[in-house]
């Protein structure tokens, strides 16, 4: 069930946005089990209909809950903690798209509350981005919401990465070091079937294999796999082929923010 909490207006300088949503539809599950849902706001677009008045289009705020994905940056016995920001129809007319791109950084960066919570930037995957959805988080600051995406790899060296993705959506004006790094950071938001639990401890990083001149990587993207972790794999997603089990001979991971 959707809830219309907004009708959206362009503003050079929009005020951030609070809502009180009742309780009842704040926790109302979209399934009759006991699976996981996190909080959703979308934009919808519809006509005014006014003949002779405006064909402008109306912007609505939707608010509903949805399944929550699985992925390795969202922890299921904290779902109340998440939500989903959709805002794949809106363009305001009459105004440049960065306009809208503006109006919508400055809701993000402002936070938005619900119900005496304020959810922040979190993160987004590679199809959130082309949805133009993203992952906000209840914390304390952006910057706390910000400390828990970099605690889950090694993302030291690229750090600005993830404070490109905050500006959301303008990706394609960052360079093309910091458009790798929000990528690699995206990883961790994309929904994908948990296969084992891996220690750090029994793993290790490999040099790449570089060219002659150094300039470039012959080996980015792979790495190696032991017999025994590729048997707990092909066990625990029961793999089979013609009737048999069956261990593949190449994988691809998502492990601490690589993809192999």
């Amino acid at each position: 069930m959707k809830l219309s909490i907004k009708t959206l207006e362009y503003e050079d300088n929009p005020r951030p946005w609070e809502f009180h949503i009742p309780p009842r539809e704040l926790n109302r599950s979209p399934f009759k089990d006991n699976r996981p849902f996190i909080k959703s706001l979308t934009v919808e677009r519809s006509s005014a209909n006014t003949p002779g008045i405006s064909d402008d289009p109306i912007f609505t705020l939707m608010f509903q809950t949805q399944a929550m994905p699985s992925n390795r940056a969202m922890n299921t016995s904290q779902s109340d903690r998440y939500l989903h920001f959709n805002i794949s129809s809106l363009r305001f007319p009459n105004r440049r798209p960065s306009d809208t791109g503006d109006y919508i950084s400055k809701i993000l960066k402002a936070g938005i509350r619900i119900n005496e919570r304020t959810y922040w930037f979190y993160g987004h995957s590679n199809s959130h981005l082309r949805a133009r959805s993203c992952i906000l988080m209840s914390a304390n600051s952006a910057e706390d919401a910000y400390g828990i995406v970099m605690d889950m790899g090694n993302f030291k060296a690229i750090k600005t990465a993830a404070k490109c993705e905050f500006t959301q959506f303008k990706l394609a004006s960052c360079s093309q070091t910091l458009r790798a790094g929000a990528k690699r950071i995206g990883l961790l938001f994309s929904t994908a079937e948990v296969g084992v639990n891996l220690p750090v401890a029994e793993t290790e990083d490999i040099k790449d294999i570089m060219s002659k001149d150094g300039k470039l990587e012959m080996s980015d993207g792979c790495g190696l796999i032991s017999c025994n972790l590729s048997c707990a794999i092909a066990k625990k997603l029961d793999i089979h082929f013609e009737s048999k089990v069956y261990v593949p001979n190449v994988f691809q991971l998502r492990y601490r923010g690589y993809k192999v």
